[in-house]
């Protein structure tokens, strides 16, 4: 396993056979919350995003939410895949935080690329986090599975709220 600092407050590690996105290939469709981080599989088959939001303060929080992050990436899935479809919702706890997201697919505009993906949301530390992964691959227990181990691994460098 590879160990990766992503901000002033977490570290994740992931397995050796994953590769660190360049900056441009990160998928970057959203202004409120941004990919900042990414690796991607040695088949080049599952990509794997991780955004984070600036800290929040009381009146941050007001505006920027969970579900309200989860719904502008919803409609960025929209406009990037014909016959979109949310699949089933996802609850988890990352840091004893609770975690919330969905389960997506589509064809992918363009190239007509069957892709499937989750996206969840956690805050931590005064920060709104999301994990997702996109995938043209059918195997979703692999896909999941990959995204679960990078969620465990993350660790705290100092107590997060």
């Amino acid at each position: 396993m590879k160990k990766c600092s992503l901000n002033e407050q977490l570290e994740i590690s992931y397995p050796d056979s994953f590769t660190p996105l360049e900056k441009s290939e990160i998928m970057t469709d959203d202004k409120t919350i941004k990919a900042k981080w990414g690796v991607k599989d040695s088949g080049g088959e599952l990509y794997i995003y991780i955004g984070w939001t600036g800290r929040l303060g009381l009146i941050g929080s007001l505006f920027i939410t969970q579900r309200g992050i989860l719904r502008k990436f919803e409609k960025s899935c929209k406009r990037f895949l014909s016959d979109y479809s949310r699949g089933q919702s996802i609850q988890k706890k990352v840091f004893d935080k609770s975690a919330a997201g969905f389960a997506f697919s589509g064809k992918e505009r363009g190239s007509g690329i069957e892709m499937t993906g989750e996206m969840i949301t956690v805050r931590l530390g005064g920060r709104i986090y999301f994990f997702k992964y996109i995938t043209d691959n059918k195997d979703s227990f692999y896909c999941r599975q990959s995204l679960d181990l990078l969620i465990s691994s993350i660790s705290l460098k100092a107590q997060a709220d």
